[in-house]
């Protein structure tokens, strides 16, 4: 398994909540990480979220109705019961001690009014709240810790022994600090202390080393000035790469990342980009080992708020930054499987569902949506999928495609459902349409079509009778539903 993902900040921050809620679904983000290649989410928080009051700063709460009186654990379990869903894994980061913006200045895991006891209590809270949670695959003790190695790596093996006696199945990812014996790195990427003095938990073969490193532009350090491909892979090499390359314990870098602008970052990525494939000489031959294939690593960051490296996504939240994806892709582990263990598999054939509104939505319309079992199973007939149905301000169209499973069993026509819902009420089925898989597991076109309301209004409802055939063979199934505009069928 190899770990590579994006970060995803903003439970660290005075919002408590992932940032981009204000313009977008939580659902539909996660979705487009995953569709970007990404199979992990490291996501920051601090202390304070652990026993945080009701808390909805940053949120739309017309997009994300369900996050709606919840405190800001309780979005995180919603985040992460969906990303389980999907396919994705977390990882969760000690951010900062206490609610606010970027690293904690002085590198300190502890303060007077957060001491370290606090600090591994809120671990061992964490790591019991998500035990046998298959999602959450470990804890990244602190961010860019600073001090000295010795000092650093005995609080890591306090907090790691807390976490494992509560769950034992987390990998404890453990970073750098920034000065070994007057040798300065990026704080959070210096690991040379780990070679004689490596963390010991009780449960040994579950550290993971986190570096984090950068490129130039984030901040003219005299380290890399005038740097060329052999000393930057010397670099890398003494500071963290010798714990891959001896094969001490794995090697996941928790944080990296540019804003693809500066001329002289472009270099420094290519560098490192070959480096965590396990180029560690630069000879162009990736894989350290035999069947090895690379570092794990997260960049930063997802959103576009990040003054030093911008994000994944632009400025408008929806655009991905091409350049950076066509980079990482070659470098991305693929996906694991989903929370629900259905079984995926490829296939040419498809059922397209439209999806359409009475009239163009007056702003951006959200509802979610997942399949459910007729006479065609899930994992042999079709793959299983859930998902965020969004369609923009001003239109009125979504799609939404299942793909079918050629099995070659005669089995006569199956069919399998499309359930909708509304956010604010997950649990309850507003829509049901009917796709149907002919013998030779091809799907029965025409597409189906869906008709929603573009908001729901108490009081009026309105139902169809069970196994009316609209015009052109699309099949919609008993359903009814409460909303406040006409059908469209």
């Amino acid at each position: 398994m190899r770990l590579t993902g994006v970060n995803w900040d903003g439970f660290e921050t005075p919002n408590m909540s992932p940032t981009g809620l204000w313009a977008r679904n939580y659902r539909h983000m996660l979705e487009q990480m995953r569709d970007a290649g990404f199979n992990n989410v490291r996501l920051p928080f601090s202390g304070d979220i652990i026993s945080a009051s009701p808390h909805t700063s940053g949120i739309s709460l017309t997009l994300n109705p369900d996050l709606a009186g919840l405190t800001p654990l309780q979005i995180m379990d919603k985040v992460i019961a969906y990303a389980g869903e999907i396919g994705l894994r977390v990882t969760l980061d000690y951010h900062r001690r206490e609610a606010g913006y970027g690293a904690e200045p002085d590198g300190a895991w502890s303060s007077v009014t957060h001491s370290q006891d606090e600090w591994i209590a809120n671990w061992a809270t964490l790591a019991e709240r998500y035990a046998g949670n298959k999602t959450v695959i470990g804890a990244d003790l602190f961010n860019e810790p600073g001090g000295d190695w010795g000092t650093w790596s005995t609080a890591a093996e306090k907090a790691g022994a807390a976490i494992q006696a509560k769950n034992p199945d987390w990998l404890v990812f453990v970073q750098g600090n920034m000065v070994h014996n007057g040798d300065w790195y990026w704080i959070g990427g210096n690991l040379q202390g780990a070679g004689a003095d490596p963390v010991q938990l009780p449960l040994a073969n579950k550290v993971v080393y986190a570096p984090h490193d950068y490129p130039p532009s984030v901040v003219d350090v005299p380290f890399l000035r005038g740097i060329d491909q052999k000393t930057l892979q010397d670099l890398f090499q003494k500071n963290w790469g010798y714990i891959y390359e001896k094969n001490i314990a794995p090697v996941m870098i928790g944080e990296f990342g540019s804003r693809y602008e500066a001329a002289g970052d472009f270099p420094w990525l290519k560098t490192f980009y070959n480096y965590i494939q396990g180029d560690l000489d630069g000879n162009g031959v990736q894989g350290g080992r035999p069947g090895d294939k690379g570092m794990g690593w997260t960049i930063w960051t997802w959103g576009p708020l990040s003054g030093d490296t911008g994000g994944i996504v632009s400025s408008d939240w929806w655009t991905l930054n091409q350049a950076k994806l066509d980079d990482l892709r070659p470098l991305t582990g693929g996906l694991l499987p989903t929370s629900s263990a259905v079984a995926s598999a490829s296939a040419a054939n498809k059922v397209e569902f439209t999806i359409t509104l009475p009239q163009n939505s007056v702003w951006d319309t959200v509802y979610y949506f997942k399949t459910a079992d007729g006479t065609a199973k899930a994992g042999s007939d079709y793959v299983a999928k859930t998902g965020v149905i969004h369609i923009p301000n001003g239109q009125n169209t979504a799609h939404v495609s299942v793909e079918v499973i050629d099995d070659h069993v005669q089995e006569g026509t199956e069919d399998f459902y499309l359930e909708i819902f509304a956010p604010w009420a997950p649990t309850q089925v507003l829509y049901r349409a009917v796709g149907s898989i002919l013998d030779d597991d091809q799907p029965i076109l025409p597409v189906c079509n869906i008709p929603l309301p573009s908001y729901a209004t108490a009081g009026a409802s309105a139902a169809l009778p069970p196994d009316l055939l609209p015009q052109g063979g699309t099949h919609v199934n008993d359903l009814s539903a409460s909303h406040g505009l006409g059908w469209v069928l």
